[in-house]
């Protein structure tokens, strides 16, 4: 079976630390995957961590997880192009990620 992509966003890795779930290790239990992030979602967190001691801590663990689980970080530049999907989509940032992906890299991720 083919490895699915998945791609792991900064609310699903805080959340995973903060209820002590180890979601990575529950999904490839079920099937074969390859964990993916954005480096705008460590750029996110590592903000959040700068004023919050209790986020600072989960922010480590995070990097731990990404680390020990060879999570590859996506290269993306937040710039006029990602913009442009938001006014496109309405707003919508999800989509816009989506469709900001789709054009950017070969194969679109599951997004959780």
């Amino acid at each position: 079976m083919a490895k699915i992509k998945v791609l792991l966003d900064t609310n699903f890795l805080l959340t995973m630390v903060r209820q002590k779930i180890h979601g990575l290790e529950e999904i490839s239990q079920k099937f074969p995957a390859e964990y993916y992030t954005l480096s705008r979602v460590l750029y996110e967190i590592k903000g959040l961590a700068r004023g919050d001691k209790k986020i600072t801590n989960e922010a480590k663990i995070v990097e731990q997880v990404l680390k020990n689980n060879n999570v590859k970080v996506l290269p993306v530049k937040f710039d006029n192009s990602l913009f442009n999907c938001c006014s496109a989509f309405n707003g919508d940032i999800g989509n816009a990620v989506c469709y900001y992906l789709e054009e950017n890299i070969e194969e679109i991720p599951v997004i959780i």
